[in-house]
């Protein structure tokens, strides 16, 4: 595997656990950047790319729309950032 298909690999991983703790934060009630329908369905783009870390293969479609929502707890940047970056491989 190539060097920076480790780092995205690495990154996914990060992203999934930053959309993980997002989710346990819905369900506390607490406030997140992204609805509980919207991580989810995230969620399982970003495991998908883990898997395939090829854009030939898997191209997801969060990095389209979610530069709309607000970004006041820095997921939609680590998204954003990891959407341009898979693609890019």
């Amino acid at each position: 595997m190539s060097n920076q298909k480790d780092l995205v690999k690495i990154d996914c991983e990060a992203a999934i656990k930053r959309l993980t703790f997002a989710k346990e934060n819905h369900e506390k009630k607490l406030p997140e950047d992204l609805s509980i329908e919207m991580i989810d369905r995230i969620l399982f783009e970003v495991q998908t790319m883990t898997e395939t870390l090829s854009p030939q293969v898997f191209r997801p479609t969060f990095g389209k729309f979610i530069l709309d929502w607000p970004d006041e707890h820095g997921l939609i940047s680590l998204l954003s950032e990891l959407s341009y970056r898979y693609e890019r491989l």
